[in-house]
């Protein structure tokens, strides 16, 4: 298992997650297709997700995640931080937010901010 790495609080949730699998690195093995993947945690700075295939580490991805009660969807860009097989056949991987203009990183960082401060204020 690999140490953890976040600096931020993590939030337990089944979110839905599309990956568009064309990366902008040189990447022979992306498709160029788009998965359906769900997270397992969301932090400010990235997500943990279970999906069907495997995913480079270090491949850089757009993802789109709705998240239920914001009733919205963030699209972000990720880079794949680890892969790993996870439980009946299906893949674990972590992803790290990065900042991006053609995103809604700004949006993210902004609504899990607030999450983070009412975690914080439900544990004192």
């Amino acid at each position: 298992m690999l140490a953890e790495q976040r600096q931020g609080n993590r939030v337990s949730r089944a979110e839905r997650v599309l990956i568009q699998m064309a990366s902008s690195s040189y990447d022979h093995l992306l498709s160029g297709e788009t998965v359906s993947a769900r997270t397992r945690d969301i932090s400010i700075q990235g997500f943990r997700a279970i999906l069907d295939q495997d995913v480079p580490q270090g491949s850089i991805l757009q993802i789109c995640i709705s998240v239920t009660d914001h009733q919205r969807r963030y699209v972000l860009s990720a880079e794949v931080r680890w892969c790993s097989p996870g439980d009946g056949g299906s893949t674990c991987a972590g992803f790290r937010i990065l900042p991006s203009q053609d995103s809604d990183y700004d949006d993210w960082i902004s609504a899990f901010n607030g999450i983070d401060r009412r975690r914080q204020r439900l544990s004192s």
